[in-house]
């Protein structure tokens, strides 16, 4: 056992032993079913526009339908989770969230879909905001972040396997893929049996305060602090250049390249495959800069470069290299912004703000589908369809990541701060 901890950090650094941690592999389980909302349904979309009778542009809207109820829910859910816990909340998100992905298989009507993606957008809410918000209560410090980064790699892992598999089960009928989200239901048993939840073992006097009116100061002390205003300003920037990604690489490879959704869900598997490994290396990567300003930085330019490389690519192996961009950029940068606003943020207070940078993440999410698909209808009378995706999709991500990067520097704590 103890040369299995060693190897462990060799690879991973000196918090690697906390996957022994019986708590965090439940935590790490029911974060499997987070990321499939989006990546399960993405190599899927130009397949479905068929089945649904609507436009490629239209298709889209499957993923809004999905992220925009949390934009809402997920503050609720948080202050919720801080008053009666993190474990009702996560079970009940489960189950909503297989329901509403499971039903998407028994319909052909697009209205009845989309109200479909909004109950599974609903348990969603639940879902990630807690086990972040968990994971927080258990760790701090670099164990934290190292905790954030297994946690982001253990969603690359899902978003490798299940977008692979669906892609290769939608050639034996658009229905099959969808019934994957049935693993919610096993999921959700799991943690009702084994997790000793981690917010129990707060005082009561801790959950007492969490809605009181000092719990209301400390929440606002915290959010007018300068580097966490800047942080949630950029928060939901990553997400939507991911649900961009997500939203149009099947049409990149299938309509404007002459690939095959199998295609488009091994490009999807393996950019998850760099977001995963990039995820596992977080806290040691941190430990390597004096200013994190550089580093995230960095990673938003590999991650801007990356879908502008997707946009842009003349061939389905320059796709790959825009893929490797993408994965490594954000599966960095995702990591740190978690864990830095897990970090600043007051332990009774923590699973609010949690909550409110889930919010605005979903709010890039659910954004991002709907300005590009009006700029490409738009834009594709004068120019032409292909012209009208290539161009939308990397104008809007240069514009986020240029902004990004010019918002984390004014942000940068001052000297002494």
């Amino acid at each position: 056992m103890k040369q299995g901890v060693v190897s462990l950090r060799a690879l991973f650094g000196q918090d690697a032993d906390i996957l022994h941690d019986d708590d965090f592999q439940v935590l790490l389980l029911a974060g499997l079913t987070a990321p499939l909302g989006a990546a399960l349904l993405s190599p899927l979309l130009g397949t479905l526009a068929g089945p649904f009778g609507v436009s490629s542009a239209r298709i889209g809207l499957l993923m809004s339908a999905f992220t925009a109820p949390s934009i809402f829910l997920i503050p609720v859910a948080g202050m919720i989770s801080d008053r009666v816990g993190r474990k009702p909340v996560l079970i009940v998100g489960l189950v909503l969230f297989g329901i509403g992905g499971c039903g998407l298989a028994g319909t052909t009507t697009f209205e009845v879909a989309l109200l479909l993606r909004l109950v599974q957008g609903v348990g969603g809410a639940g879902i990630l905001p807690v086990i972040i918000t968990s994971i927080g209560d258990i760790y701090s410090g670099t164990a934290e972040t190292t905790a954030q980064g297994f946690r982001f790699t253990s969603s690359g892992v899902t978003q490798t396997v299940f977008p692979a598999i669906a892609g290769f089960l939608v050639a034996f009928g658009w229905q099959y893929p969808l019934l994957l989200y049935g693993i919610a239901f096993l999921i959700a048993g799991v943690v009702l049996v084994v997790l000793d939840e981690p917010g129990l073992q707060r005082t009561r006097t801790d959950r007492t305060a969490a809605t009181s009116d000092s719990g209301a100061e400390a929440f606002l002390e915290a959010i007018r602090q300068r580097r966490v205003l800047g942080l949630l300003v950029v928060y939901g920037i990553p997400p939507a250049v991911y649900i961009g990604f997500l939203t149009y690489i099947s049409i990149v490879v299938v309509r404007l390249l002459d690939g095959t959704p199998a295609q488009a869900g091994v490009l999807v598997a393996a950019m998850n495959v760099v977001k995963a490994a990039a995820a596992s290396q977080a806290g040691r990567i941190a430990a390597w800069f004096d200013e994190q300003i550089v580093l995230l930085a960095g990673a938003n330019v590999l991650l801007g470069g990356g879908l502008t490389t997707v946009a842009l690519a003349p061939s389905v192996l320059v796709v790959g290299v825009g893929v490797i961009m993408l994965g490594g950029g954000s599966g960095v940068l995702m990591s740190l912004y978690r864990s830095l606003l897990t970090q600043l943020s007051p332990g009774r207070v923590r699973g609010s703000m949690v909550s409110v940078g889930e919010s605005i993440i979903r709010l890039g999410m659910t954004l991002f589908p709907i300005v590009a698909g009006a700029m490409i209808t738009f834009t594709e009378t004068v120019v032409g369809f292909e012209a009208a995706v290539r161009w939308t999709l990397s104008g809007l991500t240069v514009t986020g990541i240029v902004f990004s990067v010019v918002a984390l520097l004014v942000a940068r704590p001052s000297e002494g701060a």
